[in-house]
């Protein structure tokens, strides 16, 4: 009997999940753990010193394959166009597409080149537009994603990546976003990491320290950026908000936007610095799950 195929491949896939139980078991108990270490700490909001700093980037170092040159543009820009071709559901027939926050607007160009979509992309700025989308006439625009000056119901589909985290008020972008989609069109956004993550900050090589935010002040990050030359310390570069803002926004959005896919992007990095400076976390954040909340990939309907 346990020759046969089927007990073949259940002797296969048994280890793999008990695996992923036992995993996800740990994984709930490392959050226990750091959540009873908070609510057990004596004396309040605490931030580590600039000699505790320079300790603990001694212990960390980020590791990325996010690049910004060819072919990573390119092979990244077509991973995303195959990304919403499986995520839209009614890709094949809809021509008209927005994206926010496009920054070099490569996922637009090849929307157009090899899908034979009309994208049109818009980003604050326009200096990393890239030439080769711009020479074969994909429109790109610099423009406020708060307040576009687009028609309303001018687009079937919206989509954005990494850019709702940065947005300053994402509240104005999502109210612009439903003015000018379709009813019936489609909004999907996948963004992150979110602000209580363990790299909200976004710092990444240049202050590898995994909840930075939540450890060290403003000023003594600051001080740290100017006196090693880790370039400008810019932390208005995300706009705070956790993953608690972002669910009461779309439920501000009930019976106007449906919900037709969500998912949260989870992460145990970092869990001894909360273990070890529990202090520094009480009281900064909105919820404990806040905290290993890394990103968001959701799919909204416009209601008709």
């Amino acid at each position: 009997m346990l020759d046969n195929p089927i007990a073949k491949a259940i002797k296969k896939i048994i280890p793999v999940l008990v695996k992923d139980k036992a995993k996800d078991i740990l994984g709930m108990y490392h959050h226990y753990q750091c959540k009873r270490a908070i609510e057990t700490a004596t004396g309040g909001p605490t931030w580590l010193n600039e000699e505790e700093l320079l300790s603990l980037v001694t212990r960390y170092t980020f590791e990325s394959n996010y690049q910004y040159e060819e072919p990573a543009l390119y092979k990244r820009g077509t991973e995303r166009c195959i990304d919403l071709q499986n995520r839209i559901p009614n890709f094949d027939t809809v021509t008209q597409f927005l994206e926010l926050g496009c920054y070099d607007g490569v996922v637009c160009y090849l929307l157009n080149k090899n899908f034979k979509k009309q994208a049109t992309g818009i980003d604050w700025r326009d200096e990393a537009f890239d030439k080769e989308a711009l020479k074969n006439g994909t429109r790109l625009m610099q423009m406020d994603a708060q307040a576009t000056s687009f028609e309303d119901h001018s687009f079937d589909v919206i989509f954005s990546y990494d850019s709702f985290e940065h947005f300053s008020k994402p509240d104005l972008v999502l109210k612009d976003a439903y003015r000018v989609l379709k009813p019936g069109g489609y909004m999907y956004l996948d963004f992150g990491p979110l602000y209580p993550s363990p790299w909200g900050l976004h710092t990444y090589s240049s202050l590898p320290v995994p909840y930075c935010q939540f450890l060290f002040s403003q000023s003594t990050m600051k001080d740290y950026f100017k006196k090693y030359s880790k370039g400008e310390f810019w932390p208005d570069y995300v706009n705070g908000w956790s993953i608690d803002k972002f669910n009461q926004l779309w439920k501000q959005y009930d019976g106007k936007l449906e919900i037709v896919d969500y998912k949260k992007i989870l992460v145990s990095t970092g869990k001894e610095l909360i273990l070890q400076y529990p202090n520094c976390f009480k009281g900064k954040y909105d919820s404990f799950d806040s905290l290993f909340t890394s990103g968001i990939n959701i799919l909204l309907r416009k209601k008709d």
